[in-house]
């Protein structure tokens, strides 16, 4: 067996802790009060400023249940699926949340990769919207290149 395959099961298997919630012992609450069971190990190894000072059993984070979702797929496995599933606001939301928590840099990387996926002229007043009502510098940035590239190319 290669080290690849071994770290691809090792993701499938911290996926499925997370999923089978087997001997969780701390709670994500999201905005809409939904439950994230998860292993308060694995997110004081990956992210440790998502916890809390002391021992609570349990922290509400400001994300919609999708975003939580994807968060915690991303702390298990260091890798997120599917993005294009949230909303262009919930992606937003995610990358600016993700770019002011400790190791979460690398998941902000792939939401902007994303939102560079997404972006086109019909959208661009939006996406600048967003970038700004979360004051993402970086969000913002991306959004000012794409408007930069497409006025220098139709020149």
């Amino acid at each position: 067996m290669t080290s690849s395959n071994s770290f691809s099961k090792l993701q499938q298997d911290l996926l499925g802790l997370l999923r089978e919630k087997a001997h969780t012992d701390f709670c994500f609450i999201d905005r809409s009060k939904q439950k994230h069971f998860c292993h308060r190990c694995i997110i004081l190894a990956r992210c440790p400023t998502l916890l809390s000072k002391n021992d609570q059993e349990s922290v509400t984070i400001e994300l919609d249940t999708s975003q939580m979702t994807k968060l915690l797929q991303y702390i298990y496995t260091d890798e997120v699926t599917q993005l294009v599933e949230l909303r262009n606001d919930a992606l937003f939301e995610l990358c600016k949340f993700s770019q002011i928590h400790e190791g979460l840099r690398r998941l902000s990387f792939i939401c902007e990769l994303q939102v560079q996926k997404l972006l086109n002229k019909s959208e661009l007043e939006a996406f600048i919207s967003l970038s700004m009502q979360l004051v993402s510098k970086p969000l913002l940035l991306l959004c000012c290149n794409y408007f930069w590239k497409c006025h220098s190319y139709s020149k």
